[in-house]
C-alpha cells in the first residue's frame, strides 16, 4: 500500500470503518487482502492479545471470518460465561507478506491463544512475544517463569482448559458455515490434540474438523491457528 494512500487510510483502518466491501484473494500462504476488518479490542468474554498489536494493524481479516470470530464468542459468552478468551494474530489490512508467520496473508488465518482453567488468563506482554513465547508440557500444564508468576499471585496451576477450547472450535465451524465457510484446518500441537480428543466434545470436533498429523515448524501449544475456507478471487 503506498505511503499516501495508508495515511489517508489510517482512521479508517483503526476504527474498523471500512468503505467498500472485504475480498479476499489467492491462498493463506500466498495472498492478499483488500478492506479487510478486524474484531474489538475487547467484548464482555474476550480480547485481544495485544493492543499496541492492533494499533499496529496485525488483527485483520475477512469480514466474513471476524464476523465469525465475533460470533462465536457471543455464543459462548451465553453458554460458558465463566471463561475468557484471547484472539491473536490475523494479518494485515490488504493482507500480503506478514512477518514472522507463513501464512494469514489473504484474511483466512486467525491465531487463537488457548483458554485457561479456573479463571487464569494467558499472560501477553512484550518479554514473551505477548504469548507466543509461553510454553506448555504435554498435560497442558505451563512451565516456565510464566507458570511461576500466575502460581505466586494466584496460587494456582495454569492449565489449558481443554473443554473449552473444543467448544470454541466447534462454535468458529458452526458460525462459519452459516456465512458460508467453514474451518479449513486447524494447528495445534499433536501432543496436546491427544487430550483434546478426550473432552466431551472431542469425538465430534475432530469428526467435523480436519487438524494436522504432524508438527508444524512452530509447537502451536500456547495458542491455535486456524485456517478458514471462505470464497476467494483465486488471484488479484
Amino acid at each position: 500500500m503506498p505511503l499516501i494512500a495508508f495515511l489517508i487510510a489510517l482512521p479508517l483502518i483503526i476504527f474498523g470503518m471500512q468503505p467498500e466491501k472485504s475480498q479476499c484473494f489467492g491462498q493463506t500462504n500466498k495472498g492478499a487482502l483488500q478492506y479487510g476488518d478486524r474484531p474489538d479490542f475487547f467484548g464482555p468474554n474476550y480480547g485481544s492479545y495485544c493492543h499496541i498489536c492492533v494499533l499496529a494493524l496485525r488483527t485483520f481479516g475477512h469480514a466474513p471470518v471476524i464476523r465469525t470470530l465475533e460470533a462465536a464468542y457471543a455464543r459462548l459468552e451465553k453458554s460458558h460465561p465463566e471463561t475468557y478468551f484471547l484472539y491473536g494474530e490475523i494479518g494485515f489490512p490488504w493482507g500480503g507478506r506478514f512477518p514472522p508467520h507463513r501464512t494469514h496473508r489473504n484474511g483466512l488465518s486467525v491465531d487463537f491463544m488457548v483458554p485457561l482453567k479456573d479463571g487464569l488468563i494467558l499472560p501477553s506482554h512484550m518479554g514473551n512475544r505477548f504469548g507466543y513465547d509461553v510454553s506448555f508440557d504435554d498435560q497442558g500444564r505451563m512451565i516456565g517463569d510464566e507458570a511461576s508468576y500466575l502460581y505466586a499471585r494466584h496460587n494456582k496451576v495454569a492449565k489449558i482448559d481443554f473443554e473449552a477450547t473444543a467448544i470454541h472450535l466447534l462454535a468458529l465451524e458452526a458460525e462459519a458455515r452459516k456465512r458460508g465457510g467453514r474451518i479449513a484446518r486447524v494447528f495445534f500441537a499433536p501432543g496436546l490434540q491427544k487430550i483434546l480428543r478426550k473432552t466431551s466434545q472431542g469425538k465430534t470436533l475432530f469428526q467435523k474438523i480436519a487438524f494436522n498429523k504432524r508438527p508444524s515448524w512452530v509447537r502451536h501449544d500456547d495458542h491455535y491457528h486456524v485456517d478458514f475456507s471462505f470464497p476467494c478471487t483465486p488471484k488479484r
